[in-house]
């Protein structure tokens, strides 16, 4: 969680390379909860509305700079129906800027 802070607030110091490992970890674990849920959900496991919390929590992490390279970059490696989810997030996300 430090480094999670630390790159929310810059002066709190340079994150770590023990911190960012263990950050590496946590984001890991979230994104395969996030690709579980949206698993459960097209299975019709899960209500609309969890799927809709979910997937503004999606968009809100890849909003954070700390966050999104690496959201982008495990999502590779997951089911295609969630990358696909990950990547139009991210995607809205930079037409808004544009």
């Amino acid at each position: 969680m430090s480094a999670l802070t630390k790159a929310a607030d810059p002066e709190l110091g340079d994150i770590t390379a023990v911190e960012d490992i263990a950050a590496w970890w946590a984001i890991s674990s979230a994104m395969y909860l996030w690709e579980n849920s949206h698993y459960q959900y097209n299975l019709g496991f899960m209500p609309e509305e969890h799927w809709t919390r979910i997937k503004t929590g999606l968009n809100l992490y890849l909003r954070d700079p700390y966050w999104r390279p690496r959201m982008v970059q495990l999502a590779v490696y997951m089911n295609p129906s969630f990358r696909a989810v990950v990547e139009g997030i991210a995607d809205e996300i930079d037409s808004e800027s544009e």
